[in-house]
């Protein structure tokens, strides 16, 4: 996956976490916040690609699979 698309989706996952986190409970405004919701959205979108490589370059199990 190209590099910008996986920076446009961390913003997108980044935007979309932030918006379910209880403003009470958090400072939606923080710049702390903002910056490590957006390195874990960078995380689990890099580990997404990589699980989805190694399924998609397995050996099937079975015929079902």
């Amino acid at each position: 996956m190209k590099d910008e698309i996986k920076k446009a989706l961390a913003i997108e996952l980044t935007k979309a976490r932030i918006a379910d986190k209880d403003p009470i409970a958090f400072d939606i405004t923080s710049a702390d916040l903002w910056v490590e919701t957006y390195e874990q959205s960078v995380k689990d979108i890099n580990k997404a690609e990589y699980d989805y490589c190694l399924k998609a370059n397995s050996p099937k199990s079975s015929v079902f699979d």
